[in-house]
């Protein structure tokens, strides 16, 4: 297999590699997969942000976004 652009991610979190390099393997072929396989990437990485930092669960991804919106050290430019 090639070297991923999310290597970095293994081991780290396997599900959110996982996630990552099937949107990356999808690209070529299939945009609208890619499209999808994305959101649920940043959806995962929002979720395992929030309990890397203690939040405590949300009812929707709307309500966790605007949870670690609240935090100060967070760079408002990512």
């Amino acid at each position: 297999m090639n070297k991923s652009n999310f290597d970095f991610l293994k081991g780290v979190n396997d599900f959110i590699y996982a996630i990552a390099c099937a949107a990356e393997n999808n690209y070529p072929d299939d945009p609208n997969t890619t499209l999808i396989k994305m959101r649920m990437f940043g959806e995962a990485t929002a979720k395992h942000l929030g309990q890397l930092l203690d939040i405590p669960a949300c009812e929707n991804q709307h309500d966790l976004l605007r949870e670690l919106g609240k935090i100060a050290f967070i760079d408002d430019s990512i």
